[in-house]
């Protein structure tokens, strides 16, 4: 009887002593809420094999230009890695929406392809996100699809 009691007591502390995310409590709603924003991400993958291109080296990263067309500037992108195995190409988060983006993908003397697309800025009270639409490649020897985790596959 003792240790029921002692086990209730114990239970009744770590309950009542634990922090919460009480809306009442918070400064303002939005630090309730995780934002993660979703940007546009590539990965270049051979379509016989399925390997990924840039993390076996066909390709090398470190020269992968990405440059829009409507204004001719570079494109700043990250290069992040899923594992051994996959290298992910992310370009910048969108703040305003645009009908069609142009951009030109290249790594000099190995490929150089047009890249377009449409994105919706998604803005909520707390978050800011982008819908993508109308993806397309413009070359003869490469196609593109789309993962369930919304990571554009280009197959070479």
């Amino acid at each position: 009887m003792l240790q029921r009691t002692i086990t209730y007591i114990f239970l009744l502390i770590m309950c009542f002593s634990c922090a919460s995310d009480d809306p009442e409590t918070a400064e303002s709603a939005c630090e309730l809420v995780d934002c993660a924003t979703v940007s546009l991400a590539l990965q270049f993958v051979s379509s016989e094999t399925g390997e990924d291109l840039l993390s076996n080296e066909t390709f090398p990263v470190e020269s992968l230009q990405i440059r829009n067309m409507q204004t001719n500037e570079a494109i700043s992108f990250g290069v992040g890695t899923a594992g051994t195995e996959r290298t992910i190409i992310s370009l910048p988060t969108f703040v305003e929406s645009s009908d069609l983006e142009n951009y030109l993908i290249t790594i000099p003397e190995i490929f150089e392809f047009g890249f377009s697309f449409s994105v919706e800025v998604i803005e909520d009270p707390c978050c800011l996100g982008n819908n993508y639409s109308n993806v397309a490649i413009d070359a003869d020897n490469v196609q593109i699809e789309n993962t369930e985790f919304g990571i554009y596959r280009l197959l070479f």
